[in-house]
């Protein structure tokens, strides 16, 4: 599926974002395979839903290709919505990739979801994403949004990061944990101004 070179691609979907500022939103997803934050003690590593070592090379042009074929299925026009996520983002994404997409599609608006362990690029990016993972310190001093999962991770330390802030429940095989968790996350943001509840939409609603 690749053209063997550069970046290490995980998948190249089109779907919707399912949780934060942008819920509800249009988007391709770039996801990039690898991590980096089981080797810095990440405490959320065994709820990650993106560990695995599956990947495929592309090029900067092909990936940026791969996305806009995407984005213009069934006839759609309009300015891309690219969410890159991962494993982590951070590891592989330069200024070349991000001028690759920005020369092959017009004004793109550029989402970015890290875990915070390195700095980003933020020349052409428009939106950064902090998913925290302790122990892991942000490189950054300021995100556009925060997003902790919950009660895994505690949304104090990470409020001076972004004055966007959510708490997502985490979601668990037991349907009676993540209810749970559902609960204790809306009483979180009951009780503390300026945190607001996301959840994973597209789950909820069984969709990928």
């Amino acid at each position: 599926m690749g053209d063997g070179e550069g970046y290490k691609i995980n998948d190249i979907f089109l779907s919707v974002q399912g949780e934060g500022y942008h819920a509800g939103r249009r988007a391709v997803f770039l996801r990039l395979a690898g991590c980096n934050a089981l080797d810095l003690g990440c405490s959320c590593y065994p709820h990650c839903d993106t560990n695995t070592d599956y990947s495929y090379g592309m090029s900067a042009q092909g990936v940026a290709r791969g996305i806009s074929d995407a984005w213009k299925a069934d006839g759609y026009g309009g300015n891309p919505f690219i969410v890159i996520t991962g494993g982590e983002p951070s590891l592989q994404v330069d200024y070349a990739l991000i001028k690759a997409l920005r020369d092959e599609m017009y004004s793109p608006y550029i989402a970015v979801e890290t875990n915070g362990s390195k700095p980003l690029p933020l020349a052409g990016i428009q939106w950064t994403t902090l998913s925290p993972k302790p122990p892991i310190e942000p490189a950054s001093d300021y995100y556009s949004e925060v997003k902790v999962l919950y009660p895994l991770v505690s949304p104090g330390r990470y409020e001076k990061y972004a004055s966007k802030r959510w708490v997502l429940p985490l979601a668990m095989p037991d349907e009676q944990a993540t209810k749970q968790h559902m609960r204790m996350a809306f009483d979180y943001c009951m009780k503390n101004r300026g945190w607001r509840l996301t959840c994973q939409m597209h789950k909820l609603m069984g969709l990928s």
